[in-house]
């Protein structure tokens, strides 16, 4: 799948996070109008008692508070999990297909655990690990202890996903931390130091995505039974609303390349059904 991304194989680290990603987004966008803390609760995008109450048949949206914004296009990104627990009432409904679509495309639990030590303990040239019976299915190592450098680094990750992840989401952060570290001393432990996660441990960051109140998953995942389905998601609805997000990929899933790609996509639809020219990419 990654043959098909459109800036070839590889892959970078950002070097100051996600957070350099979004204030490039923000520094470009600084004439948008932006709402924060503002939940659209009900899109109501057709309809006899629309047309009446709304001459100019605009799309009319409605937040926690009730208060109405309203607009000639509306672009759909929110999590797949959003839409399959309802938190927005479409009216009328959408399409048949459509909720086929959100209703049939898994989007499961995930975790992500960050732990920094004082120094390596395991192989030099070990980079990933699966594990099936351990604490983390996946374990991913990087260290950087240059002599040419002042910069001492030596992480090890903790990733997990789907029913195993979703286990996890009512562990509290410090039995999450400890579990992992015990499936680190239990591979890396030898008889003279027992214990080398534990040990070695300096600070970590925890996040269970599941637990977050606007995501409460991970990421689509290939789903069996769901051939096509990603395309009826992308679709637009009667050129008025339009979807994005990674679940309507259809290079691949789960990225935050392809995310970007699909708002991309999805500007270009609005662009081309307003008879406006494409906007630049950022």
């Amino acid at each position: 799948m990654e043959s098909k991304y459109e800036w070839g194989l590889g892959d970078f680290r950002l070097a100051e996070s996600y957070s350099q990603l979004v204030k490039y987004y923000l520094d470009n966008s600084v004439h948008v109008d932006k709402r924060l803390n503002w939940q659209v609760k009900e899109v109501v995008w057709k309809g006899d008692d629309w047309s009446s109450s709304n001459p100019r048949g605009r799309i009319l949206l409605r937040n926690q508070h009730g208060e109405v914004l309203t607009a000639k296009y509306v672009i759909i990104t929110v999590p797949l999990t959003i839409l399959q627990d309802g938190d927005i009432t479409f009216i009328p409904a959408l399409p048949v297909n459509k909720n086929a679509a959100i209703n049939t495309i898994q989007m499961r639990g995930a975790w992500k655990i960050v732990c920094r030590f004082k120094h390596r303990f395991w192989p030099d040239k070990l980079q990933q690990i699966y594990s099936v019976r351990g604490f983390s299915s996946e374990i991913w190592t990087h260290s950087c202890d240059s002599p040419d450098s002042d910069v001492k680094c030596h992480v090890i990750v903790g990733f997990e996903t789907a029913e195993p992840a979703e286990e996890k989401s009512v562990l509290s952060g410090q039995e999450v931390l400890d579990g992992f570290l015990s499936h680190l001393d239990e591979m890396f432990g030898t008889i003279s130091d027992p214990h080398p996660a534990t040990d070695a441990i300096m600070d970590h960051v925890y996040f269970h995505w599941s637990n977050h109140p606007f995501i409460r998953g991970g990421y689509s995942s290939p789903t069996a039974h769901a051939y096509d389905l990603r395309h009826v998601l992308a679709s637009p609805v009667e050129d008025r609303l339009f979807f994005a997000g990674e679940a309507t990929s259809l290079r691949s899933c789960s990225t935050v390349p392809t995310a970007i790609e699909t708002g991309t996509r999805v500007a270009d639809e609005v662009c081309r059904v307003a008879g406006l020219i494409p906007c630049a990419k950022l």
